[in-house]
């Protein structure tokens, strides 16, 4: 087995399906550089089915090419592929991987006020708010609106869903953008910007405990 042959055959086969569409194994075969004999045997192998010409996958069939994917090609080569709820869909699944609890498209209102956090992950005292980017470019000044959105959405969930979310009011939490790319990643004043193949360094080292983490407490005020 080549992983990263297996790679290529995932990645154009994700790229040839987008928005349900229908391929065929020698399509792939070609934009692989590889022999049909070979795409059908490592779509069949991971999607756990007889692949034998025509293609079309089912949303679950397309994460799971996407995650054995990222894993040989990298998180960004894998998510470029994907519509941008599938970005969303990917980005709690690597929540989860982390062993986060999360929520996906947590909508709040507050009056004429209205929020969406696309994902809220949860694990010990750390409570992170996630807004999904799936963008091919963006400038600094949307992304830093996106950050100061993504603040104010924190800190309405904080005041509007607290006691569910939390048993103890000892928590920490975090607006975060996830993006394709971030020129200027990191943590900022309202919030980290963070590019999709810098999110498991994220989930791994993030501790509350860092001063540099623009972290939001329970008693924080909303922002009107």
């Amino acid at each position: 087995m080549d992983s990263q042959a297996d790679a290529r055959i995932f990645l154009e086969t994700l790229r040839l399906t987008k928005a349900d569409a229908t391929t065929w194994t020698y399509e792939i075969s070609s934009n692989s550089r590889t022999t049909i004999a070979v795409v059908r045997e490592a779509l069949s192998r991971m999607l756990g089915r007889d692949v034998v010409e025509q293609v079309q996958l089912a949303s679950g069939e397309r994460l799971k090419l996407a995650f054995s994917a990222a894993r040989a090609s990298g998180l960004l080569e894998a998510t470029r592929t994907l519509d941008w709820r599938e970005f969303e869909r990917f980005a709690e699944e690597c929540l989860r991987e982390s062993n986060f609890r999360t929520e996906r498209n947590v909508r709040l209102k507050d009056g004429k006020k209205r929020w969406e956090i696309d994902v809220v992950a949860q694990k010990g005292t750390l409570l992170l708010c996630f807004d999904c980017k799936h963008w091919a470019h963006s400038s600094p000044q949307r992304l830093r609106d996106a950050l100061v959105h993504q603040k104010k959405a924190t800190i309405g969930l904080i005041s509007m869903k607290r006691q569910q979310l939390m048993k103890s009011m000892d928590f920490w939490a975090l607006p975060v953008v996830l993006t394709l790319f971030a020129a200027n990643e990191g943590a900022k004043e309202d919030g980290v910007l963070v590019s999709v193949d810098k999110l498991q360094d994220l989930l791994q080292h993030l501790t509350p405990y860092d001063p540099e983490m623009p972290f939001i407490r329970p008693e924080q005020k909303p922002i009107k």
